[in-house]
């Protein structure tokens, strides 16, 4: 069994509300998110790569639900950690 993957959303610049705002519209891709500081938010990967046909599938999709919340700037790291995800994501 492959271990399992983790993706972390970092903004540049935010405030706690749009993170959460962030929060909520990522549902749709992932049950589970996890807010890890006003700039950083963490999502399990194994599930949605699955139903959406891959990593880069989902980072596309992270993408496409920002830019319709109106954030231009937006990285995604995906790891085997919360650490290594982080280091991709900045």
């Amino acid at each position: 069994m492959k271990p399992s993957r983790v993706a972390v959303v970092a903004l540049p610049a935010a405030d706690g509300r749009l993170v959460h705002r962030l929060a909520q519209r990522f549902t749709d891709v992932t049950p589970l998110v996890e807010v890890i500081d006003e700039r950083q938010l963490l999502l399990p990967m194994r599930g949605p790569t699955r139903y959406f046909g891959g990593e880069a599938a989902v980072v596309a999709s992270l993408h496409e639900i920002a830019q319709r919340e109106g954030v231009e700037s937006l990285s995604v790291g995906v790891g085997a950690s919360r650490l290594a995800a982080q280091i991709a994501a900045h």
